[in-house]
């Protein structure tokens, strides 16, 4: 039987791939998408969440958008890694696929209250959404079956030399899910460093000869065309994390760990921790990342 999912993201590249792939695999039952504000604001999130679903026929499956800000922090967007526009590269038509009148929060709890068998959460952007479920509705906690989700590092962080940017986001909505007692399985940066993106896979997209593998090799941060077109790095701070642009200027990571109070691995405030609870299980790399 497929597993029921609801993916909660900020599209994004990597995000808009997400989609693309849970929607065409059959054994996954993609029930919603909601998005939050992170990789962009949550109405450019929800605008290119619209125009993947569009591009690849995704008409069955409600969108809904949720926070437009962090629980407690202001929110810093990654536009020098996925434009302005958060998805810049491709070219989409408008949108045919509307947003839902529910905020995300509350079409997500409807979800796991009517439906009739646990469903998992995939997370792939800051927890800001999942947090607020988990403290609005404490009850949705049983109806959980886990919550897979993009973030964290057992190695390297991608925004300072610890904190990923998921988690350094939104750190207190990572301490609420993280401590929730709800199972949960943590891909890190260090283990999405293993789904490369080589020409050999962006070729195979391309050999489809549709307009959705033609669009899918733009979403890859490697893809030369959305260089071309967004003018970022082929090797951006979300892929190389050791990089940094050269018109800034980079501080030592000795320097920078002392002085960043974002000082652990999960990006948290509160110093050398874990957000490791119990219900925790961290997805293992097979080797280390570059």
């Amino acid at each position: 039987m497929p597993v029921p999912i609801i993916i909660d993201c900020d599209p994004g590249h990597d995000d808009a791939l997400a989609i693309m792939l849970a929607a065409a695999n059959p054994a996954v039952d993609l029930l919603a998408i909601t998005t939050v504000a992170g990789n962009q604001t949550l109405e450019k999130t929800s605008l290119n969440a619209r125009r993947v679903c569009t591009v690849a026929g995704i008409t069955d499956v409600p969108i809904a958008a949720g926070c437009d800000r962090p629980l407690l922090q202001p929110l810093a967007v990654a536009s020098d890694v996925h434009g302005e526009s958060g998805l810049d590269g491709p070219r989409f038509p408008e949108p045919m696929v509307d947003l839902v009148p529910e905020h995300a929060v509350e079409l997500i709890h409807q979800i796991l209250v009517n439906h009739p068998e646990p469903v998992t959460l995939v997370p792939t952007a800051p927890l800001t959404n999942i947090a607020l479920l988990l403290t609005r509705h404490p009850d949705s906690a049983a109806r959980i079956r886990e919550i897979v989700l993009m973030g964290g590092s057992t190695e390297r962080g991608n925004t300072t030399p610890a904190a990923e940017f998921n988690i350094h986001t939104d750190p207190e909505a990572a301490a609420i899910v993280f401590g929730s007692g709800v199972p949960v399985t943590m891909c890190g940066l260090n283990v999405t460093h293993q789904a490369l993106a080589t020409p050999e896979v962006l070729a195979r997209f391309e050999a489809l000869g549709t307009g959705l593998g033609t669009s899918a090799p733009n979403c890859s941060p490697t893809s030369p065309r959305r260089t071309a077109a967004c003018g970022t790095c082929p090797t951006p701070r979300c892929t190389t994390p050791s990089r940094w642009p050269a018109s800034s200027p980079r501080p030592s990571w000795s320097a920078w760990t002392r002085t960043s109070p974002w000082s652990c691995t999960a990006g948290t405030r509160a110093g050398p921790r874990s957000w490791t609870s119990p219900g925790t299980r961290t997805a293992r790399p097979t080797r280390r990342s570059p």
